[in-house]
């Protein structure tokens, strides 16, 4: 049960991660601009979706 606690811990850490990215970008002032602002949400949205991704694999292997 633990390894399955740690694996669904995964996506959670990387979130925090990219949260703390953001933050510094956008205090730093390099989130400026709307259009690179806009295209950088998407990539860290799909980055998010492949943890998820990831987490789900790690679950269907672990289930078996």
């Amino acid at each position: 049960m633990s390894r399955l606690l740690r694996v669904l811990a995964l996506p959670v850490r990387l979130w925090r991660c990219v949260e703390d990215v953001i933050v510094r970008l956008e205090l730093e002032g390099r989130v400026a601009d709307p259009e690179a602002d806009a295209r950088f949400q998407r990539r860290l949205i799909a980055l998010w979706l492949g943890a998820a991704g990831f987490v789900i694999l790690a679950l269907a292997l672990t289930i078996r």
